[in-house]
């Protein structure tokens, strides 16, 4: 399952003289000390409410070759955590998964030549300038999703795995308000049917599966071995 916690208000953290400080008024040292403590806690919540497990505040989170975390004590969970602007977002499964999410921003050129492969490129210069923004950061959370899941990060050109879309499609948008939270805290969010996204790779043996979406300004894109897992993103738990 996916899991969204805000741990900014409107996307601007609160910078101190001395640090930073949440939405919930907590003081950190710096922004990677708020992230990593929102992440972890985050983390605590899902495990607790998908497995039964309460997780003690200084669990073990060990990290792979690559950097991929893992907890020690828990080998048959399975999960991905990723910060953006004001949010981080986390994949929870039994088997291997990968989530990314980034805030729509504007790209230099250089960028979007080492990060797309000739085939995107060329979809990404047919877009309309209005919607490159969105298209990049598309292109570029699947990747990203791909490359945590299987465990590797960014340890092999951008450009070697490339995606595609049919019908390709404007990105997804959530329905934020379409239900009430069912339980405090906890909230289920619903969008309309995914579209078929194409990965073509020569990395992994194994098969994929990746859905995607637009909420408020963040794409968002998971990757797993699970079929079943297409649907997650469409409703994903935001927890306070």
């Amino acid at each position: 399952m996916v899991y969204r916690t805000c741990h900014v208000q409107d996307g601007h953290e609160s910078e101190l003289e001395n640090g930073y400080e949440s939405r919930y008024g907590k003081r950190y040292g710096t922004k990677r000390d708020m992230e990593r403590a929102m992440g972890r806690k985050l983390l605590c919540r899902a495990v607790a409410i998908e497995n039964g497990i309460c997780l003690p505040k200084d669990c073990f989170i060990k990290k792979g070759k690559h950097g991929k975390p893992y907890l020690a004590d828990y080998p048959e969970l399975f999960f991905n955590i990723s910060h953006t602007a004001g949010s981080v977002w986390l994949a929870l499964d039994e088997e291997e998964i990968g989530i990314d999410a980034e805030h729509i921003r504007p790209v230099k050129e250089s960028v979007i030549e080492k990060v797309l492969s000739p085939q995107e490129k060329e979809q990404y210069r047919r877009c309309p300038l209005e919607s490159r923004n969105i298209l990049f950061f598309r292109f570029w959370t699947l990747k990203e999703s791909f490359l945590k899941a299987i465990g590797i990060g960014i340890t092999v050109p951008l450009s070697s795995v490339s995606f595609s879309f049919s019908p390709c499609l404007p990105l997804l948008q959530n329905t934020e308000n379409s239900q009430r939270p069912k339980q405090p805290g906890r909230e289920e969010y619903r969008a309309k049917k995914q579209i078929f996204i194409s990965c073509h790779q020569t990395i992994s043996k194994e098969s994929w599966y990746f859905s995607q979406m637009l909420v408020e300004r963040e794409v968002v894109s998971l990757c797993s071995k699970q079929k079943e897992s297409l649907g997650w993103l469409e409703q994903y738990q935001q927890i306070r």
